[in-house]
């Protein structure tokens, strides 16, 4: 049965073209085969489904009984709250290769399993809607549910689940042995899958290297793309979370789909992409007069005219460049006409004015998170204001933001705030939220045997203005030799500090801005010379740089060893310029 149901996959394989935009109409007609070929057997199936897996979301696409009840319940799911996300996570941790819910009574004890997981991580409306989705499940009729990891090697691309609604036995479905039978059609799913991640992963390539023109400019913008990014994260994964935040959005006219979430992802990594064509001084410069300011106001219509001339990006153009459209501009429009009226509801710097018919949800949404984060970050004249401060900003502006959309993201950044102080996200992604929304980390007490760390602290303070300290962390056992040694790199001492049994740090203090990576390349170079073959992370610390205790800025360093540890790569920048405090 299995082997002829692959045939005909193949020969659709063979009969259609995949491109970027049939992949979704190709994996839907992948899926009827499925269906079909199942239902015409006389097997007693009930639903197919698949999910492709982009961070931490599905997008679920559903064939069967139940198509218009699943799209309804599930949509974009944050997969840590479904039984998919629980499947995909005994794959990682246990290397189980599918979960067969054999039976409606491990149905029951499986989603009451990762119910009580959610719970037990402070998510406790998740958990519940969790449990409801079990009943859910056995009041359809649903008597086995299989689901198998998609994996291409050993990464997980998505999920393929299958109902029946008679109840089976451990190691089988439809009668048929799972590993023999149904894992080869998940292998096969796997690889349709890892063809559309390669699309958006070459475009997130693509994007990085972009903005990396703008971070070598000016250190001050240097964060501010990537933290636009991470709170359109926070955003969707919210939504993803969340059946009414999700629904109010969709009714606005942004669905969760994956390819608009990349879409939307894209747009705003790269939406100040056209800051490379602005001068330097006009970029970190506080006070402009009004020549100045038009000049700076083209950033936008020069990310758009980059972007529309691409034929990978040319699609997210208007979402990227229309982060500054006013939602609503109070005129008079007395003598107006109806067309002129019309034209006065939107108005994008430096494109002239739009009919309100062009209004973009996605490009609303990075405006928000655009204003949001500049209204907090630090500035080169200052610290920027705190949290409640935006919130209130952004709540009592009536002109700029689509009222539901400004309602919507305010409760998302509350929601992310307190879950922040719950301790509810894994350590990583929490650094990343708290970067984004520029929150400090939890106080810790420094160990008073830690000496050396406070050395490095006040060693660190001496940085003048206008100048840059720059520090490298290396694996202790690696430079061992070298740490009761005077050493000079191109005439300037630099000094060990021993911040942890493991790791020390060279750092050198007072080298001219400009200067910066070119001392990154000397330090890199002396040790190479010495013939010393190791690892290095980096950092930069000024006197205009991301507010940062001495422990944060070690943190970033030993994450940034670790992530290049098993690469090819000989050193790890950070992408924050610090300032030690």
């Amino acid at each position: 049965m299995i082997e002829e149901l692959l045939k005909a996959i193949h020969q659709e394989l063979k009969n259609k073209e995949i491109t970027q935009q049939s992949e979704q109409k190709f994996i839907r007609s992948v899926l009827d085969n499925i269906y079909l070929f199942l239902y015409k057997s006389g097997q007693p199936i009930h639903t197919i489904g698949l999910g492709i897996l982009r961070g931490n979301t599905f997008d679920m696409y559903y064939r069967g009984r139940i198509f218009d009840q699943y799209a309804q319940l599930f949509g974009a799911m944050s997969c840590d709250t479904t039984i998919a996300g629980r499947a995909c996570a005994l794959y990682k941790k246990e290397g189980k290769s599918y979960l067969n819910l054999y039976s409606k009574k491990i149905i029951n004890q499986e989603f009451s399993v990762a119910s009580d997981y959610l719970k037990n991580h402070g998510l406790s409306e998740e958990a519940e809607s969790l449990k409801k989705r079990a009943q859910t499940t056995l009041d359809q009729g649903i008597g086995s549910f299989l689901l198998i990891p998609i994996t291409f090697g050993k990464e997980v691309v998505g999920i393929f689940t299958i109902s029946s609604m008679k109840e089976t036995t451990a190691d089988k479905f439809l009668g048929e042995n799972i590993d023999e039978k149904f894992i080869p059609i998940a292998q096969m799913l796997g690889l349709i899958l890892f063809m559309e991640k390669i699309s958006y992963d070459k475009s997130e390539e693509m994007s990085r290297l972009l903005i990396s023109s703008i971070d070598a400019k000016d250190e001050y913008q240097a964060t501010h793309s990537l933290n636009v990014r991470t709170m359109i994260d926070m955003f969707i994964e919210e939504l993803s979370r969340d059946k009414i935040l999700r629904e109010r959005v969709e009714n606005i006219g942004f669905k969760l789909t994956v390819d608009k979430i990349e879409k939307l992802r894209l747009a705003a990594l790269l939406h100040d992409m056209g800051k490379v064509f602005i001068p330097s001084n006009i970029l970190r410069k506080s006070s402009l007069n009004s020549e100045e300011m038009l000049v700076r106001k083209m950033h936008s219509y020069c990310t758009y005219n980059i972007l529309v001339k691409s034929k990978t990006l040319g699609d997210i153009a208007d979402i990227a460049s229309m982060h500054h459209a006013r939602y609503y501009l109070p005129v008079n429009t007395d003598g107006l006409d109806e067309y002129a009226k019309g034209e006065t509801g939107c108005v994008c710097y430096p494109f002239d004015r739009f009919a309100p018919d062009m209004f973009l949800p996605e490009s609303q949404i990075i405006a928000l998170a655009d204003t949001f984060n500049a209204i907090i970050r630090s500035r080169p004249d200052g610290k920027g204001l705190s949290l409640q401060q935006a919130i209130d900003i952004i709540e009592k502006d009536e002109s700029k933001f689509h009222g539901g959309l400004k309602d919507i993201f305010l409760t998302i950044v509350r929601r992310v705030n307190q879950n922040l102080t719950k301790g509810v996200y894994p350590p990583n992604q929490a650094k990343e939220y708290r970067n984004a929304l520029w929150l400090d980390e939890p106080k810790q007490k420094i160990k008073d045997e830690n000496i050396s760390l406070l050395e490095l602290k006040k060693y660190l303070f001496m940085v003048k203005l206008n100048n840059l300290g720059v520090i490298a962390l290396m694996q202790r056992n690696e430079v061992e030799k070298l740490l009761d040694k005077d050493i000079k790199i191109k005439k300037k001492i630099v000094k060990f500090f021993s911040i942890d049994k493991e790791h020390v740090v060279l750092a050198l203090i007072n080298i001219p801005k400009e200067e910066g990576f070119i001392w990154i390349k000397h330090i890199f170079d002396y040790f190479k010379n010495q013939s010393f073959d190791l690892k290095l992370s980096f950092s930069l610390i000024s006197n205009s740089g991301y507010d940062a205790g001495i422990e944060k800025i070690c943190s970033s360093l030993r994450d940034g060893l670790n992530l290049i540890r098993n690469e090819p790569v000989h050193y790890f920048l950070h992408p924050e310029m610090f300032k030690c405090i």
